[in-house]
């Protein structure tokens, strides 16, 4: 069985596992080369942005699911992954559907130090909430 971790690439190994024996959200892959997230913030204070969310469903079934961000690098000023709100919004996708979501955000500041922030955000993790259960990716 060792022998088997260690001839195949754990890339090919995890895509044969998510494709034939995982369920629910262990069957979805995030593809983190093809999302990011775009911020800016408008003359009233209010940060407005896009996200693109790029997922790979692996599994047999249709699947319903909920998105959290979070940043993968801590920056102690400003963390804009903790400022982009997902929460509630359903997200579906199709067996064996590779699917890139477009998601638009706004939230207003509280601190006047912000009032100019803007950029990308290409290097997060994602929390998969589904079926009841929680999964990081």
């Amino acid at each position: 069985m060792l022998l088997i971790f260690i001839l195949f690439p754990s890339d090919l190994f995890a895509n044969v596992y998510q494709s034939n024996f995982a369920r629910g959200i262990y069957s979805l892959e995030f593809n983190e080369g093809g999302s990011k997230c775009q911020y800016d913030t408008n003359d009233a204070g209010v940060l407005v942005g896009k996200c693109t969310l790029s997922f790979m469903n692996h599994g047999k079934q249709p699947l319903a699911f909920q998105v959290s961000l979070d940043q993968k690098f801590d920056n102690e000023d400003f963390n804009v992954t903790e400022m982009i709100d997902l929460n509630g919004r359903q997200f579906e996708i199709d067996p064996r559907e590779q699917k890139t979501f477009e998601v638009m955000f706004r939230q207003s500041l509280e601190s006047k130090g912000y009032q100019a922030a803007n950029g990308t955000v290409d290097l997060f993790d994602v929390k998969i909430i589904g079926e009841e259960r929680t999964r990081e990716l």
